[in-house]
Protein backbone atom coordinates (compact mmCIF):
# COMPACT_ATOMS: atom_id res chain seq x y z
CA UNK A 1 0.00 0.00 0.00
CA UNK A 2 1.38 3.36 -1.07
CA UNK A 3 1.38 6.27 1.30
CA UNK A 4 -0.06 9.65 0.35
CA UNK A 5 3.38 11.24 0.29
CA UNK A 6 4.71 8.75 -2.22
CA UNK A 7 1.73 9.43 -4.53
CA UNK A 8 2.52 13.16 -4.45
CA UNK A 9 6.17 12.54 -5.25
CA UNK A 10 5.39 10.23 -8.14
CA UNK A 11 3.59 12.98 -10.12
CA UNK A 12 5.77 15.01 -12.41
CA UNK A 13 6.00 18.69 -11.46
CA UNK A 14 3.87 21.13 -13.39
CA UNK A 15 5.82 22.89 -16.10
CA UNK A 16 5.98 26.69 -15.98
CA UNK A 17 3.61 28.58 -18.27
CA UNK A 18 5.17 31.78 -19.61
CA UNK A 19 2.32 32.87 -21.88
CA UNK A 20 0.91 36.33 -21.03
CA UNK A 21 -2.05 36.07 -18.66
CA UNK A 22 -3.21 39.68 -18.97
CA UNK A 23 -2.93 40.26 -15.22
CA UNK A 24 -0.07 42.73 -15.57
CA UNK A 25 -1.94 44.67 -18.26
CA UNK A 26 -5.02 44.92 -16.02
CA UNK A 27 -2.81 46.07 -13.15
CA UNK A 28 -1.18 48.76 -15.31
CA UNK A 29 -4.58 49.94 -16.63
CA UNK A 30 -6.01 50.09 -13.12
CA UNK A 31 -3.12 52.30 -12.04
CA UNK A 32 -3.27 54.61 -15.03
CA UNK A 33 -3.22 58.21 -13.84
CA UNK A 34 -6.64 59.73 -14.41
CA UNK A 35 -6.71 63.14 -16.04
CA UNK A 36 -9.97 64.06 -14.34
CA UNK A 37 -11.01 64.57 -10.74
CA UNK A 38 -14.66 64.95 -9.83
CA UNK A 39 -15.35 68.54 -8.64
CA UNK A 40 -16.90 69.47 -5.30
CA UNK A 41 -20.14 70.59 -6.99
CA UNK A 42 -20.60 67.16 -8.58
CA UNK A 43 -24.15 65.89 -8.06
CA UNK A 44 -26.37 63.00 -9.12
CA UNK A 45 -28.47 63.76 -12.21
CA UNK A 46 -31.98 65.05 -11.65
CA UNK A 47 -33.24 64.23 -15.16
CA UNK A 48 -33.04 61.22 -17.44
CA UNK A 49 -30.62 61.96 -20.27
CA UNK A 50 -30.47 59.77 -23.37
CA UNK A 51 -27.64 59.82 -25.90
CA UNK A 52 -28.23 58.89 -29.53
CA UNK A 53 -25.10 58.18 -31.57
CA UNK A 54 -25.24 58.78 -35.32
CA UNK A 55 -22.75 58.04 -38.08
CA UNK A 56 -23.52 59.17 -41.61
CA UNK A 57 -27.11 59.94 -40.54
CA UNK A 58 -27.62 56.36 -39.31
CA UNK A 59 -28.37 55.66 -35.66
CA UNK A 60 -25.58 53.31 -34.52
CA UNK A 61 -26.23 53.19 -30.76
CA UNK A 62 -28.02 54.80 -27.86
CA UNK A 63 -27.52 54.77 -24.11
CA UNK A 64 -28.61 56.42 -20.87
CA UNK A 65 -26.66 59.11 -19.10
CA UNK A 66 -28.20 59.35 -15.63
CA UNK A 67 -26.78 56.55 -13.47
CA UNK A 68 -23.56 58.32 -12.42
CA UNK A 69 -22.39 61.83 -11.54
CA UNK A 70 -19.92 61.84 -14.44
CA UNK A 71 -18.92 59.82 -17.50
CA UNK A 72 -15.36 59.69 -18.81
CA UNK A 73 -15.14 59.44 -22.61
CA UNK A 74 -12.07 58.00 -24.33
CA UNK A 75 -10.43 55.01 -25.96
CA UNK A 76 -9.17 53.25 -22.82
CA UNK A 77 -11.43 50.32 -21.98
CA UNK A 78 -11.80 49.60 -18.30
CA UNK A 79 -11.08 53.23 -17.41
CA UNK A 80 -13.58 55.13 -19.56
CA UNK A 81 -17.34 54.82 -19.09
CA UNK A 82 -17.94 55.61 -22.76
CA UNK A 83 -15.33 54.08 -25.07
CA UNK A 84 -14.75 55.36 -28.56
CA UNK A 85 -11.74 54.13 -30.54
CA UNK A 86 -11.17 57.32 -32.56
CA UNK A 87 -10.62 59.45 -29.44
CA UNK A 88 -7.69 60.03 -27.14
CA UNK A 89 -7.21 57.69 -24.18
CA UNK A 90 -9.06 60.08 -21.81
CA UNK A 91 -10.75 62.60 -24.04
CA UNK A 92 -13.65 64.40 -22.33
CA UNK A 93 -16.15 64.15 -19.49
CA UNK A 94 -19.91 64.56 -19.17
CA UNK A 95 -20.32 65.93 -15.64
CA UNK A 96 -23.47 66.64 -13.64
CA UNK A 97 -22.92 69.70 -11.41
CA UNK A 98 -25.06 71.52 -8.88
CA UNK A 99 -24.92 75.22 -9.79
CA UNK A 100 -27.21 77.87 -8.33
CA UNK A 101 -29.40 75.20 -6.72
CA UNK A 102 -29.99 73.19 -9.92
CA UNK A 103 -28.23 70.13 -11.31
CA UNK A 104 -27.18 70.57 -14.91
CA UNK A 105 -25.14 68.55 -17.40
CA UNK A 106 -21.75 69.90 -18.48
CA UNK A 107 -19.03 68.86 -20.92
CA UNK A 108 -15.29 69.36 -20.44
CA UNK A 109 -12.41 68.58 -22.82
CA UNK A 110 -9.37 67.01 -21.11
CA UNK A 111 -6.67 69.02 -22.92
CA UNK A 112 -6.79 66.90 -26.06
CA UNK A 113 -4.91 67.52 -29.28
CA UNK A 114 -7.90 66.75 -31.49
CA UNK A 115 -10.48 68.68 -29.44
CA UNK A 116 -14.07 68.28 -28.37
CA UNK A 117 -16.91 69.95 -30.27
CA UNK A 118 -20.26 71.20 -28.99
CA UNK A 119 -22.69 71.96 -31.83
CA UNK A 120 -19.76 71.77 -34.28
CA UNK A 121 -17.71 74.43 -32.44
CA UNK A 122 -14.50 73.45 -30.70
CA UNK A 123 -14.63 74.08 -26.96
CA UNK A 124 -11.72 75.31 -24.85
CA UNK A 125 -9.88 72.65 -22.89
CA UNK A 126 -10.31 72.37 -19.12
CA UNK A 127 -13.46 74.49 -19.10
CA UNK A 128 -17.02 73.35 -18.38
CA UNK A 129 -19.71 73.99 -21.02
CA UNK A 130 -23.37 73.47 -20.21
CA UNK A 131 -25.12 70.91 -22.40
CA UNK A 132 -28.79 71.38 -23.22
CA UNK A 133 -31.27 69.05 -24.86
CA UNK A 134 -30.65 68.41 -28.57
CA UNK A 135 -27.00 69.52 -28.41
CA UNK A 136 -24.58 67.64 -30.66
CA UNK A 137 -21.18 66.57 -29.35
CA UNK A 138 -18.21 65.29 -31.37
CA UNK A 139 -14.96 63.93 -29.99
CA UNK A 140 -11.76 64.62 -31.92
CA UNK A 141 -11.43 62.69 -35.16
CA UNK A 142 -14.41 60.46 -34.40
CA UNK A 143 -16.96 60.59 -37.22
CA UNK A 144 -19.91 60.03 -34.90
CA UNK A 145 -22.36 62.64 -33.64
CA UNK A 146 -23.60 62.29 -30.06
CA UNK A 147 -27.05 63.87 -29.69
CA UNK A 148 -28.14 64.44 -26.09
CA UNK A 149 -31.82 64.49 -25.17
CA UNK A 150 -33.10 65.52 -21.75
CA UNK A 151 -35.95 63.32 -20.56
CA UNK A 152 -38.21 63.05 -17.55
CA UNK A 153 -37.34 64.27 -14.08
CA UNK A 154 -35.95 61.53 -11.87
CA UNK A 155 -37.43 60.74 -8.48
CA UNK A 156 -35.35 62.05 -5.60
CA UNK A 157 -32.50 59.75 -4.64
CA UNK A 158 -30.26 59.69 -1.63
CA UNK A 159 -26.67 60.85 -2.35
CA UNK A 160 -24.13 58.14 -3.26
Amino acid sequence: MESKTSKRRSRSPERPNFTPSGILKRYEDAHLALKYTEPLESAPPSYQWRVFVYQDEDLVSEFDLFEKNYYLVGSTEGICNITEEDTESQHAVFQFRRRHGKVRLYLIDLETQTGTFLNYRRIESSRFYEVISKDIVKFGDCEKDYVLIKGKKLKSRSPN
